[in-house]
């Protein structure tokens, strides 16, 4: 499930019995619940996710394993941001971003993962200290709830989206026709825009796919060309990625008119079938 926005429902996405699914890039608001996964839902992940201003929560787990929440955020949400109730296990919940949440998170049992071992979360109401400079508080952030958990790295700064350039691949050979694109971001984002030569000229891009701007493409001379893309959510932060292809302008495939399968062979025949009757023809008349 993406790319859909869900508001003022009591609940904005349902689950129960549901594994092994993706939800991303969602925006859920002023709901009862974001998303209520009310059992047996486990091995899904949560990724680039909105949920703002929900009346209860912006997520909460019943009885669900092992489900992973990343790159999500959680805003303005009137009771939680997320609530895990007992019998949810083994859930991950990593570089989230929680900003004025009553509650951010609440957990009523000691067998979640609130940091993936290096990283943790964005919480807005982290008092701790940064004192060698990696952008990971010193000391742990502690999440409410039945047991003492705690995001061992919390992060002093709101995670930047990350973008994947699945195409054009790199020292890609291509002609005088612009590229296509093809793009995949992991976390949440706002806008996606790409440059041909630097940065003094930004084109923006519709979506995660696309054709570069053939004016600009046009106007660059052959060689090694770098694409920068970049992607920015609502709080600034960005996210690059960079490849570099080749332009040949000779390189450009031949024109031919669309072919059927055979065709050559069809001609034939049918020259032949017609020189056949011509000469039985010619003999009946004789």
């Amino acid at each position: 499930i993406s790319n859909i926005s869900i508001n003022d429902e009591v609940y904005g996405i349902c689950m129960t019995g549901c594994d092994n699914n993706i939800l991303r890039n969602n925006e859920i608001r002023r709901c009862g619940i974001g998303i209520w996964l009310l059992g047996n839902c486990d091995n899904n992940r949560f990724n680039g996710n909105k949920f703002i201003n929900n009346s209860h929560a912006g997520v909460k787990l019943g009885q669900d394993t092992n489900n992973t929440f990343s790159y999500n955020l959680f805003k303005n949400n009137q009771d939680y941001g997320i609530y895990l109730m007992s019998w949810s296990e083994g859930n991950l919940i990593y570089k989230n971003i929680f900003l004025n949440n009553l509650e951010h998170a609440f957990d009523e049992t000691d067998a979640n993962f609130w940091d993936n071992g290096v990283l943790g979360n964005f919480w807005d109401d982290y008092t701790g200290f940064d004192l060698n400079g990696d952008g990971i508080g010193d000391s742990p952030y502690n999440v409410s709830g039945s047991f003492p958990n705690q995001d061992r790295y919390p992060l002093l700064a709101i995670p930047a989206p990350e973008i994947t350039i699945n195409s054009p691949i790199p020292n890609q050979i291509i002609g005088s026709t612009a590229p296509s694109y093809d793009l995949s971001i992991t976390g949440f984002y706002d806008s996606i825009w790409y440059t041909l030569d630097g940065g003094i000229t930004n084109y923006t891009a519709s979506g995660l796919t696309g054709i570069i701007n053939q004016a600009a493409w046009s106007a660059l001379s052959d060689g090694i060309i770098t694409i920068d893309f970049y992607t920015s959510n609502s709080s600034g932060m960005e996210g690059s990625a960079q490849v570099m292809v080749i332009k040949d302008s000779s390189e450009e495939p031949p024109s031919t008119l669309p072919g059927i399968p055979g065709y050559d062979l069809y001609l034939l025949i049918g020259a032949l079938s017609i020189v056949l009757a011509l000469i039985i023809r010619k003999r009946s008349k004789s």
